[in-house]
């Protein structure tokens, strides 16, 4: 069942309250047998996305699992029916690389045919009337993670300018320290997926004991790859500060996506997020 995040970011120099609603991790496929993200899902989704009515939706990639020809009913049937006031705008993840340049192009190519503004390490202004707020998306940090492309030009301002950094994977916040950010958006660990009350996910768990296992009981261990998703774990979810190299924080937030690898989300749902930027 979905579950709706909502927080509020105090944000200095901001000229008025923008509201942002965050979704990532679609995994969209022609495998009806294994479906990752219902219909029934993304219903919901689009319907809760247009009773916020938000200033801007944004979307932090991996719209595809495999193949990057599902990209087309995708777009045509669900994502072309997130409205925001001003606009939607999205980055790409690990799984829209899946077919190289040709799947990269073809996603990139659908999604714009459909309204959704796509960020490759770019930079834009979403809102006419603030060109004080940069939204900067980036190519997924394993295939085509280019920050300095992305930022270039861009000097430490003390925090006159807001900026608002859309990539695939949380790890990239470490890449991001020498400028300051106002808020990071990230999806790709899906929130661990499988995780246990008062404990987070089992992965990162199961990572250490068989990081200390003796050798030939290592392939014993199921899903061995999945324990390397990401590094820094403690990012799994969530809101975190990331200390810069001016002195300052750098916001991250992790949402926990919607799709579900098999076989299940354990104490681990799948999200949209609200997040309300408030004049500080």
């Amino acid at each position: 069942k979905l579950k709706i995040e909502k927080i509020q970011l105090n944000i200095p120099n901001l000229k008025q309250k923008k509201t942002i609603v965050h979704l990532s991790d679609f995994h969209y496929d022609w495998d009806y047998y294994i479906q990752r993200t219902s219909p029934k899902l993304l219903e919901t989704v689009i319907s809760e996305v247009s009773n916020i009515n938000p200033d801007l939706v944004l979307l932090t990639g991996d719209y595809v699992q495999y193949e990057a020809g599902p990209i087309t009913e995708f777009s045509k049937k669900y994502i072309s029916r997130l409205k925001a006031k001003s606009g939607v705008y999205a980055c790409l993840g690990n799984h829209d690389y899946k077919e190289g340049e040709k799947g990269k192009k073809l996603i990139c190519d659908e999604l714009t045919a459909v309204g959704i503004k796509v960020l490759l390490n770019k930079r834009v202004q979403p809102f006419k009337d603030d060109e004080s707020f940069d939204l900067i998306g980036v190519g997924d940090y394993f295939y085509d993670f280019q920050p300095e492309e992305a930022l270039k030009g861009v000097s430490n301002d003390s925090g006159t300018t807001t900026r608002v950094v859309l990539s695939h994977n949380p790890d990239s916040a470490l890449k991001f320290t020498k400028w300051n950010i106002s808020l990071q958006l990230s999806g790709h660990v899906h929130g661990g997926q499988v995780c246990l009350p008062k404990v987070g996910p089992i992965l990162p768990i199961i990572r250490r004991i068989y990081e200390k296992a003796p050798h030939f009981l290592k392939k014993f261990f199921p899903g061995r790859r999945l324990y390397y998703v990401v590094d820094q774990w403690q990012w799994y979810a969530g809101l975190h500060k990331v200390k810069n190299d001016n002195g300052a924080f750098n916001m991250l937030y992790t949402n926990r996506g919607l799709a579900t690898h098999p076989p299940l989300r354990l104490y681990c749902p799948p999200e949209l997020t609200v997040i309300d930027l408030i004049p500080a």
